[in-house]
């Protein structure tokens, strides 16, 4: 009757660390896998990033439809794809779009001072590094940090 228990409680053990383990196992699987395809939709969602920064750098001081429709476009992708960027990255890519959408008009706006108020007003000044600031922003910030980001990822895979 003893060796009918020990067996009996030996087999169950068994199923039971087996069960355990085929679980954990699965799970890890499926983590990996899903790691592995959020990873490649985060290369390609970064690679359209970058390329929409370029789009929008070159509409910058155009004053067509053109510049509304890059804009749109990029402002378009971006709520389809947001989420795949890295926080930093996503608010910097939603600002770079208005940054693009309004630089005409702060141009405007510093030109206007300027001649109002003369060059060497602390108004004026103020006004051209405020413009100077989202120049650079428009040209590297954004996409400096979207490589930036990419380049981590790609250590992280190493």
């Amino acid at each position: 009757m003893i060796n009918l228990t020990s067996t009996l409680f030996g087999t169950i053990l068994g199923i039971v660390v087996k069960t355990i383990y085929d679980f954990y196992k699965y799970k890890n699987e499926r983590k990996d896998k899903y790691m592995f395809v959020l990873l490649n939709k985060r290369f390609e969602v970064y690679q359209e990033a970058n390329y929409y920064c370029e789009q929008l750098k070159k509409v910058v001081h155009d004053k067509t439809e053109k510049k509304s429709d890059i804009i749109n476009n990029a402002r378009e992708w971006f709520y389809k794809n947001n989420l795949y960027l890295s926080p930093s990255v996503r608010e910097d890519f939603r600002r770079l779009i208005l940054d693009v959408e309004f630089y005409g008009e702060q141009l405007n706006d510093f030109f206007k001072t300027q001649e109002d108020l003369g060059s060497d007003n602390e108004e004026t000044i103020r006004k051209k590094e405020e413009l100077k600031a989202t120049w650079n922003k428009i040209m590297q910030g954004t996409q400096k940090k979207i490589q930036s980001d990419i380049d981590e990822y790609y250590e992280y895979l190493k």
